[in-house]
């Protein structure tokens, strides 16, 4: 982890959100390693401002929530996906020309999106160069400390190299 995958999730959240279509609803559920199909659709319940029933078995959960879900427009985003996310069972409806919805997800795992049919625009992102890396580390230090000083310099371009080109350790 640690190569932006989930900061580019929230810039397209933000950006949609920013938007404010009516009629369209951006929705994000935090999926991880557990997948915990009840508390999937609570977050998707608790964005649509359904009060799902914490009673209902996940079949009828599933129900509530595709129904709620045929009735408009939508952009899924499925972020930290670990393994193969059955959507029907959750509740969520196929995404089509119909429909105009999207689901994107975030995964590092090539498998996982092969599993789930998610193979016709598949996004690579990949770790920052060393140029890239020393740009965002500069960005990131501040003006305050220099970095080109002959003492601090040669530590700084080390820390660079051992964070590997991943942004969130940079």
């Amino acid at each position: 982890g640690g190569v932006g995958k989930t900061t580019m999730l929230e810039m397209i959240n933000n950006k949609f959100s920013e938007m404010g279509a009516p009629g369209f609803q951006v929705i994000w559920v935090t999926v991880s390693r557990e997948v915990n199909i009840p508390k999937i659709q609570k977050s998707i319940g608790d964005r649509m401002g359904l009060s799902l029933s914490s009673s209902a078995e996940a079949g009828e959960q599933a129900k509530e929530v595709f129904t709620a879900l045929s009735r408009r427009r939508f952009l899924l985003l499925l972020d930290d996906v670990w393994e193969k996310l059955d959507l029907k069972h959750v509740g969520i409806p196929q995404p089509s020309a119909e429909n105009k919805s999207k689901i994107i997800l975030t995964t590092r795992s090539k498998e996982v999106c092969r599993s789930m049919g998610a193979t016709d625009k598949l996004v690579m992102v990949k770790a920052l160069d060393e140029a890239e890396s020393w740009k965002l580390f500069r960005k990131n230090v501040g003006a305050e400390v220099d970095l080109d000083s002959v003492h601090i310099n040669p530590h700084a371009r080390a820390v660079v190299k051992r964070c590997g080109g991943l942004p969130l350790a940079l």
